[in-house]
């Protein structure tokens, strides 16, 4: 009997030791070590929790995660950003909803800080209701952040909303939304508000819709300062589709665009603004548009509304047109309208659409090469 209570005593102790020394990061994860060349392995809603407390960390999340009836918070917050690298790995987290109106920031990270990478996130049956910047990926997002390659499905509600990220300063490419948004000041299908030196793509919203004071299919509003070196708020390569409603302004591509540039970009979305419509941007100031178009119905609800463009000053328009026809619009402030077999032929498009870019094909509206929208 002692000679077998010793060696139960001896195993505990060794079993103590042994936990005593394993690092408490490498208990809450399934694997790796937190290092970019070995992230933690996220294998549970429980350790896709744990992220918290390891906000400089590297993770990949390893399977499917579901949020359902489970009370989930925003990682991270004002006081405590993610500074660290997540790999969603193809996997798709679900069926998270959260809902406080006096929450500012929220996202599946609430502030993501510079230096941090999120790639390769799939979010799906997403419902997120705050009074601040909300975005299914990320609220607030500062600049030299990286957001890539995520997809989003849902509905997202705050102050300023956006598929992706709500307020955002970032670098944010090839990401996907399709659902609605509501912002009570700027919405957007990827992002809320693009500040400045923001840049957005091969961002697409493939359906649905978006309402807020400033509305857009990718940013509700897009805003900078302009330097000795161009517009620093870009957004390139992108297209919009669905329903987008503004009670200021609102535009196919974005509602509100101030010192930035918008360049080959599309969209297919039907505008309605209360003040300002555009078929492709509603309010444009001190910005660029370059080898751009349009095809959605425009429905004039106040001052200005446009094929195109709602209403601009102090911006240039270049080698951009929208669909007569389809639009209900004959005007624009900017921009050429051609009817609908016009916009179908490629001979109606000038060689600055370049074809490392663009798509024609017979009887289609020009499409974007890595797009994955081919607009109909």
């Amino acid at each position: 009997m002692k000679l077998k209570n010793l060696s139960y005593r001896f195993f505990l102790s060794v079993l103590v030791s042994l936990l005593c020394a394993t690092p408490r990061s490498a208990l809450a994860f399934c694997g790796g070590d937190g290092n970019p060349e070995n992230p933690f392995l996220i294998c549970s809603v429980l350790e896709l929790d744990q992220v918290r407390n390891f906000l400089k960390g590297s993770f990949k999340l390893n399977s499917n995660i579901n949020l359902k009836n489970k009370k989930f918070l925003p990682i991270g917050s004002s006081q405590s950003t993610f500074s660290g690298h997540f790999d969603g790995n193809g996997n798709t987290i679900s069926n998270w909803s959260f809902d406080d109106i006096t929450a500012k920031d929220v996202g599946l990270f609430a502030v993501v800080a510079r230096g941090a990478t999120i790639r390769n996130v799939k979010m799906k049956a997403i419902q997120l209701k705050a009074s601040g910047a909300v975005g299914a990926v990320a609220g607030y997002s500062e600049d030299q952040v990286t957001i890539s390659n995520c997809t989003v499905q849902g509905k997202i509600s705050g102050a300023d909303a956006g598929g992706i990220v709500g307020y955002g300063f970032g670098t944010y490419s090839k990401n996907t939304f399709s659902g609605a948004i509501e912002g009570s000041d700027s919405a957007g299908g990827i992002v809320g508000h693009l500040a400045m030196g923001g840049t957005i793509t091969y961002a697409t919203m493939k359906s649905g819709s978006v309402s807020g004071q400033s509305a857009g299919g990718i940013v509700g509003r897009a805003s900078a300062l302009i330097s000795n070196s161009g517009y620093l708020t870009k957004i390139a390569r992108s297209s919009s589709a669905g329903k987008i409603f503004g009670s200021s302004q609102a535009g196919g591509l974005a509602g509100d665009v101030y010192a930035s540039q918008v360049s080959d970009s599309f969209s297919t979305a039907s505008v309605q603004g209360q003040h300002i419509s555009g078929g492709l941007i509603g309010l444009l100031s001190k910005s660029k548009i370059l080898n751009s178009y349009s095809t959605g119905r425009v429905l004039a609800g106040g001052s200005a509304s446009g094929g195109l463009v709602g209403q601009g000053w102090d911006s240039s328009i270049t080698d951009s047109f929208w669909d007569l026809q389809t639009s209900k619009s004959e005007s624009s402030a900017g921009g050429k309208g051609l009817a609908t077999k016009e916009m179908k032929l490629q001979s109606s498009f000038p060689s600055t659409w370049l074809r490392t870019t663009w798509i024609f094909n017979a009887r289609k509206y020009p499409a974007l090469i890595t797009s994955g929208n081919d607009a109909e």
